[in-house]
């Protein structure tokens, strides 16, 4: 599916879908009830817009609107799903199973970002009996207890129920609510505000499109309200050259290295066994003050690299990777005129906040034909995940024998002495970045639970992932020459056995 970049493209998307539905899904089901309906005998009795259903509009509007907004809806691949319609869900209010028309998620964590929930078309909008009111007011008023009949009372009643349900069975609550017939919409900016006991229903945090001419007039405000990427909060890659055009030095709020990682598991030749190339990208990350995350980074084959098989470069490429990363910053700071030192690790897995929509590390996306998976990773005010100087000296657990002396040594680490994918090992044996202490490898593997998350503080894995915050591509790696040592380690349950 093509993705909509902009407000003046989804206003063509927009104008195209709007003239389908008029034009063929209207005019199809005035054939079909003049074939099928007795009751329409001449031209004379044809149906309106009016007299369609909910589900078309749903089927032959709805869908197509949300797609150019970039939600893709129900695949074949659920993982893939960002939108899904006819979510049933247990009303907190009834204790029955009710129906969203559609709940969008966050692809992969499935943490809900979108309500919709769409009425017949031609609906009336509300009515107050008090002067000067703006339907954004009204709205507010209904929200607040004011009566605005007993057809907008159960809508907005029923709204509620299915916000505060969604809250309440998966402790996210929506970031984006909206009710539309598709002649009008109205956006709810802030479904906490909104719905939830402990909300103002400020109408500032409402609006209210109130026909197809106003919608059409606003297409870029709706499209930079409810677009995907920025209900989730992250916007999609940027080059240095569209920068400019996303915000300015004023609107950065904070920023970090990162890294864009590819995994490729080599496969095996004869009686071989199957080895990993790992390639990297420095990136940016920058935060704006309006919340959303912007990942920046530079598609130049000088600024790609490969992580060596011969353990005496690995110091060469961490200072290749480390002036890429600073270059790329210092062109950010000076297309922006600014001067803006990155964040490290440690300060941001505390921000609870940010950390909900940009977690440590993320696999983007795994193809199981090149066998290769892509991470993104947040590196803080480090370049790569690998730290150049160990933080703790004269470990004896690089290696196996000496470990083994102490009676600490995992046996699983006894045949590493080739990198492997299975386990996911890039170190090995008597290298300095290797690990085969028994006791910090299974803790490292220790599976992340509903009991002992807040024990671990912030974590990317979900429940029954591993504690470990690399441990989808790397098993063995020292814990002291990690990245994200001291956030691990700041944890209540991770202790490593050498001091510093």
């Amino acid at each position: 599916m093509r993705r909509v970049r902009n407000g003046e493209e989804f206003k063509l998307e927009y104008r195209r879908i709007f003239r389908r539905y008029k034009e063929s899904s209207i005019e199809q089901m005035v054939q079909l009830r003049c074939q099928y309906s007795s009751t329409l005998d001449n031209k004379a009795d044809m149906i309106s817009e009016k007299d369609l259903l909910e589900a078309h509009v749903r089927r032959y509007f709805i869908d197509d609107l949300l797609k150019a907004l970039n939600w893709q809806i129900l695949t074949d691949d659920e993982s893939q799903s960002q939108l899904i319609p006819e979510v049933p869900i247990k009303s907190d209010q009834k204790g029955s199973i009710r129906f969203l028309d559609y709940l969008g998620l966050e692809q992969g964590t499935q943490k809900p970002l979108l309500v919709v929930e769409t009425k017949r078309p031609m609906s009336p909008l509300p009515k107050s009996k008090k002067a000067y009111q703006s339907y954004e007011e009204i709205i507010a008023g209904g929200l607040g207890g004011e009566t605005l009949g007993k057809e907008w009372d159960e809508w907005l009643h029923t709204l509620r129920d299915y916000i505060c349900s969604i809250s309440n069975k998966s402790d996210f609550i929506p970031r984006r609510a909206v009710l539309t017939d598709s002649n009008w919409l109205i956006l709810f900016l802030d479904p906490e505000d909104a719905f939830l006991p402990n909300g103002e229903c400020n109408p500032s945090k409402i609006l209210v499109f109130i026909n197809r001419d106003e919608i059409e007039q606003k297409l870029s405000e709706i499209f930079i309200r409810l677009e995907y990427q920025i209900v989730l909060g992250e916007a999609p890659p940027l080059t240095l050259g569209e920068l400019r055009f996303h915000f300015s030095g004023n609107d950065v709020y904070k920023v970090m290295h990162g890294l864009k990682l590819v995994y490729f598991e080599r496969p095996p030749i004869l009686y071989s066994m199957a080895s990993p190339d790992i390639n990297i990208a420095p990136i940016i990350f920058i935060k704006s003050k309006f919340g959303a995350w912007f990942q920046i980074e530079s598609p130049s084959e000088t600024n790609q690299f490969k992580l060596p098989y011969n353990y005496n470069e690995l110091d060469n490429h961490l200072i290749d990777i480390e002036n890429a990363a600073n270059k790329l910053l210092e062109d950010i700071n000076k297309l922006l005129n600014i001067k803006i030192l990155p964040t490290s690790v440690l300060e941001y897995y505390q921000d609870n906040d940010s950390f909900v929509f940009l977690k440590g590390v993320r696999e983007k996306k795994y193809s199981y034909d090149n066998r290769s998976s892509e991470y993104i990773i947040v590196t803080g005010n480090n370049t790569h995940y690998i730290l150049l100087n160990k933080t703790v000296s004269d470990c004896p657990h690089h290696s196996w024998m000496e470990s083994q002396k102490l009676g600490s040594a995992n046996l699983e680490t006894l045949v590493m002495k080739r990198r492997t994918v299975s386990p996911r090992s890039f170190f090995i044996n008597e290298e300095k970045h290797f690990c085969a202490h028994f006791e910090v490898t299974t803790a490292k593997a220790s599976m992340l639970t509903n009991v002992n998350k807040a024990w671990c503080g912030n974590r990317s894995g979900k429940e029954g992932q591993a504690f470990c915050e690399i441990a989808s591509f790397e098993s063995f790696l020292c814990c002291r020459t990690c990245v994200f040592e001291q956030v691990c380690i700041n944890s209540k349950v991770f202790i490593l056995p050498c001091l510093k």
